[in-house]
């Protein structure tokens, strides 16, 4: 089983698979960690000589999926493997894109999104050091940027008929949910929706399932688990 934790940079990705790392293992569950962005900067000095954000287009989509054979190699080893990812980044003009590729949607079974508080973010970029400081973001930009990620995330693994669940990392339900997510296939929304819909025998060509107060919002939309 691969599983990826998605969120926007320091974000506390690689602190929450270290403390899922601790929560499987005291679970009598092995877990393996691959770092993205460090693995794919060794592939390129590697290849390359330069770090991987210094590579062109071409080379990038090489290292990609040679990304992509190194996680299925490693999961021949692994019962679960946790794979830390990047969906977008900021370009020179202050403008979002996506770096996520149809082989990374395909590549793991489940999804997960850490929605970090935008404050704690920026002063986490403005203490880095070197390509990770940012002292000039602000906090409505990364609000920005983890929607942006959001949305798209959804939308492409709904067309893979997959789902993104969006977590918080600093409680230990949010351990206790990812494990038993990805060990006992638990709050799977396509299969509980299609349960709720089968049990009150509805017949409908498009259901749509929510915890709404009787609003639908902006906000609330794009959380919005699953559209049968």
């Amino acid at each position: 089983m691969k599983f990826a934790v998605y969120g926007v940079s320091r974000s506390g990705k690689d602190y929450f698979i270290e403390k899922l790392q601790l929560y499987f293992s005291e679970q009598g569950v092995p877990l393996t960690h691959i770092k993205g962005s460090e693995t794919l900067n060794e592939f390129a000095f590697e290849k390359y000589g330069v770090k991987f954000k210094q590579c062109d287009e071409s080379q990038k989509n090489k290292l990609r999926k040679k990304f992509i054979a190194y996680v299925a190699e490693i999961e021949k080893s692994y019962a679960y493997v946790a794979v830390d990812g990047h969906y977008a980044f900021y370009n020179e003009n202050c403008e979002l894109y996506s770096v996520c590729t149809e082989s990374d949607i395909n590549c793991y079974e489940q999804f997960f999104y850490i929605d970090t508080e935008p404050s704690a973010v920026a002063e986490r970029m403005r203490n880095s050091v070197g390509d990770k400081k940012n002292t000039d973001i602000s906090e409505e930009q990364i609000r920005c940027w983890q929607d942006y990620e959001i949305d798209g995330l959804t939308t492409e693994l709904l067309a893979a008929e997959k789902e993104l669940h969006i977590i918080k990392y600093d409680n230990e339900f949010a351990l206790e949910y990812v494990f038993n997510c990805v060990t006992k296939n638990m709050f799977d929304s396509r299969a509980i929706a299609k349960s709720m819909v089968e049990k009150l025998n509805i017949d409908a060509s498009c259901i749509i399932l929510t915890d709404c107060d009787r609003t639908l919002s902006f906000r609330t939309a794009r959380r919005l688990r699953l559209i049968l």
